[in-house]
């Protein structure tokens, strides 16, 4: 689906924000993909790009603060989440994002946990 076809997700905008040497595992609830329009911090002031972007709805005791969800809109890892979301969602598993390196090369590892009974 093009960028400009998926829905616009009303703020306000929560971007995840994962630091290499310190993963964050977290039990997405519901999830939904659609665009946002943000600043990314190394491009100059008042240069705004459309991302493709993915809102994971969280449970209050994992983000006890509104709003209850993450936003992720890293291009390398929006297209991993979505080939595990709808497996966590389901079986009620965590996620943990793990990543190496900083700025826009940054890259991600995802990982499911092993669901109870398995």
């Amino acid at each position: 689906m093009a960028l400009s076809e998926l829905p616009l997700l009303e703020g306000p905008y929560e971007f995840l924000e994962v630091v290499e040497g310190q993963p964050v595992t977290f039990h997405p609830i519901q999830w939904e993909l659609g665009r946002a329009q943000t600043q990314p911090p190394w491009l100059p002031a008042g240069t705004l790009v459309w991302y493709e972007v993915l809102r994971m709805h969280l449970p209050r005791t994992e983000k006890p603060l509104f709003p209850y969800y993450f936003d992720v809109g890293q291009k390398t890892l929006v297209p991993q989440l979505r080939a595990v979301l709808p497996q966590a969602t389901l079986q009620g598993v965590g996620i943990t994002i793990a990543a190496v390196g900083s700025g826009p090369k940054k890259r991600f590892s995802v990982g499911l946990e092993v669901a109870q009974g398995v």
